[in-house]
């Protein structure tokens, strides 16, 4: 498993990590980073530059849970710059014991022997480049492989204290110190059984918090050299010249130059992939602090120059395979979408993460990278799509400043108020249509929703007024509805004649009734008075 993690969702596309990262080992595919394992260096340094917190280191401690399990003896190789932290070397000390190490050694003790041969390979092949920096040794290999055989044939002081440590106390060995990519180096190293960092160190001291975190702990120097994570701390050990290089953007320019033979260096060139070598870890003690005020900090102690010797050992990593680099029609044909036609539209801005449009475009094509991650391509892109909106509505928009002066006066404003744009445009918009609504809403920051204005007599609009910019614009969309209020006022006509159409029938019909009603009264009483006297007739004759 790598050393670094990505958080699944945190990602939120600002490529701070792609802008940290020198060999550019992150990909984004639908807007999430991940890692490009083979590429990417362990360095750490994209973690203190991630404002999501979306990247962390692995941690290891269940795996040093299970050695403390075993009844194999185990002893800690700390990292020397562990003098830079809130615990004395006695405290270290003591309290990895109290959770059951054995014992607890400097890993300076390796780095003495190391630092003889590469006196030794300088004074044999005029120069060497060290090997304590996993980070630089992998960008070495995988980078700049013509330079490879350059470097010492010397495994690293974490690895050769711990082949001294096994051989002199038959023990498994963890390694503290501030690098994660001393656990990939662990991973694939046969006398380093885990590396953790200083967090993880942290934690093995429980809760307990130091007395005093002001206090430059001196007992380091009495039991190990505290100058070795100092950059160009080798100087003060050997009587050969040494060029210290540390920080990935200087190192990787100092090894081109090197490779492409424009430089000639002498003795022992000193590479760290952090810049203030072991000091600026990703994982260092104290980094609120400058490097400088750091190495002040480690100077300030006398040390003991007495130290043993161990075996060394000669470990390399593997060179790997890189992805093969596009060729010039594929990264063209990239940049043609992004609407690069020109050189001179390679603005090399960087919001991207890479140093250059033509490396973004070849990250495209590797698949490594996308389109969107381009700015001025997204904001063209934006800004086209919006003057295509504002080209494309029936509805006319206008905007206004807080001056109430015309910023914005689209295609279908133009047609509806008559006035061309340049007539309006920075000028108060009190000279063409009311502007009162417009004032109110900039005024009170709140939005106007369907008010019916009628701008003549032949112009009858709906608008919609809402600020835009936290109330420095207020933007406003009319919508002619002239032709449906001449619709309603004819459906109103006809209404109110159809009502006066009904009335009448209903008075008609009512008059027919009365008159059908009086004719048939007087012809009842007629009949009446016949059948009365036919009854007397008919009674009389009987």
């Amino acid at each position: 498993m790598h050393p670094i993690k990505v958080k699944p969702g945190l990602c939120k596309n600002c490529y701070a990590c792609i802008r940290s990262c020198e060999v550019k080992a992150t990909s984004i595919k639908q807007g999430q980073a991940s890692l490009l394992e083979e590429e990417c260096l362990s360095c750490g340094q994209c973690l203190a530059v991630c404002p999501q917190h979306a990247r962390e280191i692995r941690e290891d401690l269940s795996v040093v849970s299970n050695l403390l399990r075993g009844a194999t003896p185990v002893w800690v190789s700390l990292a020397p710059s562990a003098v830079l932290g809130p615990w004395s070397f006695a405290e270290w000390e003591q309290r990895l014991m109290q959770v059951g190490f054995k014992g607890v050694s400097l890993t300076s003790w390796g780095a003495v022997p190391t630092t003889r041969a590469y006196v030794e390979t300088a004074n044999n092949e005029g120069y060497t480049l060290t090997t304590a920096c996993p980070a630089a040794v992998k960008l070495v290999c995988r980078h700049f492989p013509r330079l490879a055989h350059r470097l010492a044939p010397v495994a690293s002081p974490m690895q050769n204290h711990a082949a001294w440590l096994r051989q002199k106390y038959r023990a498994k060995v963890v390694f503290i110190g501030p690098c994660p990519a001393k656990k990939e180096e662990a991973v694939k190293s046969s006398v380093v059984d885990v590396a953790l960092t200083f967090a993880e160190g942290d934690k093995l001291f429980g809760h307990r918090q130091p007395e005093n975190t002001a206090i430059l702990h001196r007992t380091f120097s009495s039991h190990g050299l505290t100058h070795f994570p100092i950059a160009g701390g080798l100087e003060t050990q050997v009587d050969v010249s040494v060029l210290s290089i540390d920080g990935l953007s200087e190192l990787m320019a100092f090894l081109t130059r090197l490779q492409n033979d424009t430089v000639r260096p002498m003795g022992i060139i000193e590479i760290s992939a952090c810049r203030g070598s072991c000091l600026g870890g990703a994982n260092a003690y104290r980094r609120e602090l400058t490097i400088a005020e750091r190495r002040a900090l480690v100077r300030e102690l006398k040390e003991d120059n007495s130290h043993g010797s161990g075996p060394l050992r000669s470990v390399y990593l593997p060179l790997g395979k890189r992805l093969a680099l596009p060729n010039d029609e594929a990264i063209n044909e990239v940049l043609k979408q992004l609407g690069k036609t020109d050189p001179t539209l390679e603005y090399n801005c960087g919001a991207c993460g890479y140093h250059t449009c033509r490396e973004k475009a070849a990250a495209v094509v590797q698949g490594r990278a996308e389109l969107e991650m381009c700015l001025p391509y997204m904001r063209t892109k934006a800004e086209s799509l919006a003057n295509l909106i504002l080209r494309s509505t029936p509805n006319a928009v206008v905007v206004v400043d807080r001056d109430l002066k015309v910023q914005e006066w689209n295609e279908a404003a133009e047609r509806m108020f008559k006035l061309p744009a340049l007539q309006v445009l920075k000028r108060p918009l009190t000279s063409t249509i009311p502007s009162v609504d417009f004032a109110i809403v900039l005024d009170n920051n709140t939005s106007l929703s369907s008010k019916k204005l009628e701008i003549n007599r032949d112009l009858i609009v709906s608008v919609n007024i809402t600020p835009v910019k936290g109330g420095e614009l207020a933007m406003g969309v009319f919508t002619d509805i002239t032709q449906m209020e001449e619709q309603a006022k004819a459906l109103a006509k006809v209404r109110h004649e159809t009502l006066e159409k009904a009335q009448e029938v209903i008075n008609k019909q009512m008059s027919v009734a009365q008159e059908i009603a009086s004719l048939l009264g007087e012809t009842t009483a007629e009949s009446k008075m016949l059948l009365v006297k036919l009854m007397k007739v008919v009674q009389g004759e009987m």
